[in-house]
């Protein structure tokens, strides 16, 4: 993104916009949304918000989904609805949490 400040223009970088910062981590959730029923797809990063998770057809910018984490540690799986807030074909999804 470039924005202008008096007449010079600086590049502010997708990274200095996110109020939290993100943290890789290796695991899968299962999500529905879209045409797809439940897809196993994993997630590339995470923050205190949102997260983005790979999958070749993502559902489109401003839909909701469902997540579903399965939690073998407290013995229950936890779900949640997300809103589709950038939708990358090929690549996946970032969802705001």
């Amino acid at each position: 993104m470039v924005v202008q400040k008096g007449s010079f223009f600086m590049e502010i970088s997708m990274e200095e916009k996110r109020k939290y910062p993100r943290k890789k981590v290796p695991f899968f959730v299962l999500f529905k949304g879209g045409k797809q029923a439940f897809e196993r797809v994993r997630v590339r990063d995470i923050s205190r918000r949102g997260l983005f998770v790979e999958t070749l057809d993502p559902p489109q910018k401003g839909a909701v989904v469902l997540i579903n984490l399965d939690s073998y540690d407290i013995g229950k799986d936890i779900s949640m609805k997300c809103l589709v807030t950038r939708s990358i074909p090929s690549d996946g999804m970032g969802l705001m949490i």
